[in-house]
């Protein structure tokens, strides 16, 4: 089997004014997706394991964007299921706040609530530096997005960071090769199909 690789972006516990729904997954929702994939065998593992050959058995839950709610919400919640995640971060963007109905905190992750998350022993991954769609970039803006998020985490980790994820999901031929040219190991997009590296198939989730 396949691994299953879950996408979600922010956590709420309850529904909030302005709600993005296809956005937010609630909390109760997100603890019955993990019970129904261990009800049926899977064995959740950060992103990371997935590198190389994954187990058989294998389903990952991954957050992107760095919503301030995955240390206020999810790591909590994570923790009580026993299960890991990988969160992915840009951080050129620490701290931002985006009115949108995205997050019910209304902003992502500061650098040092991030460094907090990972001292939970959770999983950081890159998500580029701003969130630009990488497929429009030019090849110097490419790079810089690439290496400079890779290191950015690698700094803040102490760790390698060895897996990336697209930024809208958005790919093509010239920006897989430039990712595997970064130092990733694995990148992600949003939208299931095929296993391939550098393309790794997620569900996207919520889905209304």
């Amino acid at each position: 089997m396949p691994p299953v690789v879950l996408c979600y972006h922010a956590v709420a516990r309850e529904r909030f004014a302005g709600m993005a729904r296809e956005m937010v997954v609630l909390a109760e929702e997100l603890a019955d997706e993990v019970r129904t994939l261990q009800a049926l065998g899977r064995r959740f593992v950060p992103a990371s394991a997935l590198i190389g050959d994954p187990p058989d058995d294998a389903a990952a839950l991954t957050f992107d964007d760095g919503w301030a709610d995955a240390l206020t919400i999810a790591a909590p919640l994570l923790h009580e299921l026993g299960v890991p995640a990988t969160f992915y971060i840009c951080p050129g963007l620490f701290g931002n706040s985006e009115a949108n109905g995205y997050s019910p905190l209304g902003r992502v992750l500061t650098r040092d609530e991030a460094i907090e998350l990972h001292a939970l022993g959770f999983e950081l991954g890159a998500h580029s530096l701003t969130h630009p769609d990488l497929v429009e970039a030019d090849d110097g803006t490419l790079t810089d997005q690439l290496v400079g998020s890779r290191r950015a985490v690698a700094e803040l980790t102490g760790e390698p960071c060895r897996t990336f994820a697209y930024p809208f999901g958005l790919h093509d031929a010239r920006v897989r090769a430039a990712t595997q040219a970064a130092g990733f190991e694995l990148a992600f997009q949003f939208a299931p199909g095929p296993w391939e590296p550098f393309a790794a198939p997620r569900i996207p989730k919520p889905a209304y």
